[in-house]
C-alpha cells in the first residue's frame, strides 16, 4: 500500500535553471498529495531502485500535477524537505529532461488552499452544444 501526505510544493528550478530567492518567492506553490514510489530503471545493480515523487491534486485525482524522476532527498529539517531529480517535459514525441528541485512542506487542515473547480460547467455545456449543433 502506498502512503501519501498532503503537502505544499514550491519548484526551485525553471527548465533546469536555478531560480533566485526573489523568483522562488514569486512562484505560486502547489498544494496536493505527494506520493513516492519506485520507478522502473535500467542498468542498475540488482536490488537498487530509482524513486519518483508525484504530486497529485487535492482533494482527489489520478493525474499528477508534477512528477520528479530519479528523486533524491537532499535536505530535511523543521522547515520541510528538499527533493531533487529530473523533470520531464514533452513536446509532441520529444522528451527533454531538466534538473528540478522541490521544497516540500507538510500541510495541516487550516493551511490547505481552498479547492477550486477548474472547469466552468456552464461553459463546458455550451461548448458541447456548439460541437453537436454547428
Amino acid at each position: 500500500m502506498l502512503s501519501q501526505v498532503l503537502v505544499r510544493v514550491v519548484m526551485l528550478r525553471e527548465k533546469g535553471r536555478r531560480m533566485s530567492p526573489a523568483e522562488v518567492r514569486q512562484r505560486v506553490p502547489l498544494d496536493g498529495w505527494i506520493r513516492v514510489a519506485r520507478e522502473p530503471a535500467k542498468r542498475l545493480p540488482l536490488g537498487q531502485w530509482r524513486y519518483m515523487a508525484m504530486l497529485l491534486p487535492y482533494p482527489d485525482s489520478p493525474s499528477p500535477i508534477a512528477a520528479l524522476h530519479a528523486m533524491e532527498l537532499v535536505q530535511w529539517d523543521l522547515r520541510g524537505l528538499v527533493l531533487r531529480g529530473l523533470e520531464e517535459l514533452w513536446q509532441r514525441k520529444q522528451r527533454t529532461d531538466y534538473r528540478q528541485a522541490w521544497w516540500v512542506v507538510p500541510l495541516v487542515g487550516s493551511d490547505v488552499a481552498p479547492v477550486r473547480n477548474l472547469i466552468d460547467d456552464a461553459e463546458e455545456l455550451e461548448q458541447i452544444e456548439q460541437a453537436m449543433h454547428p
